[in-house]
């Protein structure tokens, strides 16, 4: 039908995918355009500095509190000999892992931890009731006694002995 001219139904989802496909490949080269100019910008620009990061904070926020926060961190990286972005990059890595192996080393005692405060838990109960089993104990045997001697079955125990 579409040879002689007339528009089918599947002709025109084949044309829409047409256009499609078309505008796909035109996002694509366009995103290989913006990728490759994003990595040249990258390779020719450097990081900012330290000093470019704390003179943004006093841009930004201006005031006494700024100056603090910037005089903090200003000490905060001396202190820790930081001098650039890399420096503080690996330093926080640093602590990241730190933070990972303390974390690994306190489960095992946390856990001792809880089952000792378990431990304690019943020992007190146990100096709580410890009178109360005695008492337990002598009434049962009472009971027993008293059981076999005056209890349900007492006289058929009593003809047979």
């Amino acid at each position: 039908m579409e040879r002689r001219g007339i528009r089918t139904e599947r002709g025109n989802i084949n044309r829409e995918i047409e256009v499609s496909n078309q505008q796909l490949r035109q996002l694509k080269a366009r995103l290989a355009k913006l990728q490759t100019w994003l990595f040249e910008e990258m390779q020719n620009t450097e990081p900012p500095t330290l000093a470019d990061v704390i003179r943004n904070i006093l841009e930004r926020r201006g005031g006494v509190y700024a100056l603090k926060e910037a005089a903090a961190m200003l000490n905060f990286l001396t202190e820790n000999s930081i001098k650039d972005v890399p420096d503080l990059d690996s330093f926080f890595k640093g602590m990241i892992t730190r933070r990972t192996t303390l974390r690994d080393k306190l489960k095992p005692i946390e856990r001792k931890l809880e089952t000792l405060n378990k431990h304690i838990e019943q020992a007190e109960y146990y100096k709580e009731f410890r009178g109360f089993k005695a008492k337990h104990d002598k009434l049962t045997a009472e009971h027993k006694k008293l059981s076999n001697e005056k209890g349900f079955g007492a006289g058929r125990k009593a003809k047979k002995a």
